[in-house]
């Protein structure tokens, strides 16, 4: 068990199992902030963050490794370690969830690991093939997600927004 798995059991005792969470975090990957989730119920929620991605892990690769595998709610990829953005990041996402108005946003559907190593960026079409999300960590057995733009999800909630 790594250690946010650790952390995150350590947290789930402490949250009861109807309350929503907001899950933050950072990484190592050059990555713009992003959110995710594991329920299509939450892609709303994570429309009112303004952020422009969302990746929806509809076969959830790594179960069981975050809070929203536990709990309803989205996870946030604020940006990277000891970045200066990070706190203005949260900040503007904070205000944006308080005003709860929703956000036009591209979604993504997450449909296998990438298993080889590669010159991949966050949310770049790689050779027409898929569009990745790297993790940016060596906590996983592999080196990021392979992911589609779901435009059914994107027509159904970005509809009358």
């Amino acid at each position: 068990m790594n250690y946010e798995q650790k952390r995150a059991k350590e947290i789930l005792s402490d949250i009861p199992s109807n309350k929503i969470i907001i899950d933050f975090h950072t990484t190592t990957a050059k990555s713009p902030p992003f959110a995710i989730v594991v329920d299509p119920d939450m892609i709303p929620l994570a429309q009112t963050t303004g952020l422009r991605h969302i990746v929806y892990m509809k076969h959830n690769i790594k179960a069981g490794h975050s809070l929203i595998d536990h709990r309803h709610g989205i996870s946030i990829e604020t940006g990277q370690h000891r970045s200066p953005k990070v706190f203005n990041n949260i900040v503007k996402i904070i205000d944006n969830l308080s005003n709860k108005k929703r956000f036009s946003t591209n979604i993504y559907t997450v449909f296998e690991v990438i298993s080889k190593p590669g010159n991949y960026k966050n949310f770049k079409n790689y050779q027409n093939k898929f569009i990745p999300i790297l993790s940016g960590e060596n906590a996983y057995d592999h080196f990021g997600l392979k992911a589609k733009l779901d435009t059914n999800l994107m027509l159904k909630f970005n509809h009358n927004l």
